[in-house]
C-alpha cells in the first residue's frame, strides 16, 4: 500500500488517505519518485513539489491498479508442481467394444458409469488419485481431460501402448482455470444493478468524485509515471516513440471511467481537456 507521513516532532501522521497496490509495484514506484524528486530539485523553477509528486506518484500507481487490474497469479497442480492447465484430448475410436474390454483389464481404470473411466494412481492402501478423465462422448470421440498438459502428455503415451491400434489423436484444447474465473466474475451483476445503500446522496458522491479527478488529472500531465519509464505525460507528447503508448493510456483512462460509471451509477469524468493539453488525437 501507499501513503506520505508527515513528521510532527518525534511522530509521523498519515498524510491524506492509504492506497493498496501489488507488492510488487513498491519497489518501482520508490525509484520511481526518488527519480521524479532529484529530476525536480535541479530545476532552477521547481513546478511541483516533493510531497506533490510523492502524492500523485502514489495515487497514479492505485488508479492505474484498479483501471488495469494484474492477472491472477499461475495456479500450480499440487502434486506435479507444474501450471494448472484443464487439457482436453480427442480421440477417434475404431473399435470401441475392443477399447472397453481393454479398460476393464486394467487394474487403474475405474468405470465411473457407462460412458466414463478414471485412471488413477495409488497414493497408499486406500487412497487413490486421478490423472485423467476418459469420456464417451455423443459423436463417437473419446475426449480425455487432465489437469495439465505434462499428465495429458503422459496419459496420451499410456492409452497408445494400451490401445494404439485402436485410437487416433485427433486433436487438443486447453482451458486456463483463471480466464473461467474471470469470465464467472465478469458476469456477475455489478453495484449498479443493486440497490443503493450508501448514505452519501449520489449528488454529493458525484460532486466528491468530480472535484476529485479535476485535481488529480490537472496535475497528471507534469507527474512521471511509471507506465511511462519516469517521464510525464507533457514529456512524453514531444517525443515520437511515446505518444502510442501515451495515446493508449488515456484510452485506458477512459475505458476505466466508462466501466466505473457502469458500475456506479455516476458519470463518467471527461478527460477531453487531457486531450488537447497534451495535443494529441484519438487515433
Amino acid at each position: 500500500m501507499g501513503a506520505r507521513l508527515l513528521r510532527r516532532g518525534d511522530t509521523c501522521t498519515l498524510g491524506g488517505g492509504i492506497y493498496p497496490f501489488e507488492r510488487e509495484h513498491a519497489k518501482e514506484l520508490a525509484a520511481t519518485i526518488l527519480k521524479a524528486i532529484r529530476r525536480e530539485t535541479r530545476k532552477k523553477r521547481p513546478r511541483a513539489t516533493p510531497a506533490g509528486i510523492i502524492t500523485v506518484a502514489i495515487i497514479s500507481t492505485w488508479l492505474d491498479s484498479i483501471l488495469d487490474p494484474p492477472a491472477p497469479p499461475m495456479l500450480m497442480d499440487a502434486q506435479t508442481k507444474e501450471p494448472l492447465l484443464f487439457t482436453m484430448d480427442t480421440y477417434r475410436v475404431s473399435d470401441w467394444p475392443a477399447l472397453e474390454d481393454i479398460l476393464a483389464a486394467q487394474d487403474n481404470v475405474e468405470q465411473e458409469d457407462e460412458n466414463v473411466w478414471i485412471w488413477a494412481e495409488s497414493i497408499d492402501e486406500e487412497r487413490y488419485r486421478s490423472l485423467a478423465r476418459l469420456e464417451r462422448l455423443s459423436t463417437g470421440l473419446m475426449e480425455v481431460e487432465c489437469r495439465t498438459t505434462g499428465r495429458a502428455n503422459a496419459a496420451r503415451k499410456w492409452l497408445e501402448s494400451l490401445a494404439g491400434s485402436l485410437l487416433s489423436h485427433t486433436g487438443r484444447k486447453t482451458e486456463d482455470p483463471r480466464e473461467k474465473l474471470r469470465d464467472e466474475l465478469a458476469s456477475r451483476p455489478g453495484p449498479a444493478a443493486k440497490k443503493h445503500t450508501s448514505e452519501i446522496p449520489l449528488e454529493l458522491q458525484r460532486e466528491i468524485i468530480s472535484k476529485y479527478m479535476t485535481d488529480h488529472y490537472t496535475s497528471w500531465p507534469t507527474i512521471p509515471l511509471p507506465a511511462l519509464n519516469g517521464k510525464t505525460p507533457l514529456q512524453a507528447a514531444k517525443l515520437k516513440t511515446y505518444r502510442p503508448k501515451l495515446v493508449e493510456l488515456l484510452k485506458h483512462i477512459e475505458q476505466g471511467e466508462a466501466k466505473r460509471a457502469k458500475d456506479s451509477g455516476i458519470p463518467a469524468f471527461d478527460i477531453g481537456f487531457l486531450w488537447e493539453r497534451l495535443g494529441l488525437t484519438r487515433e
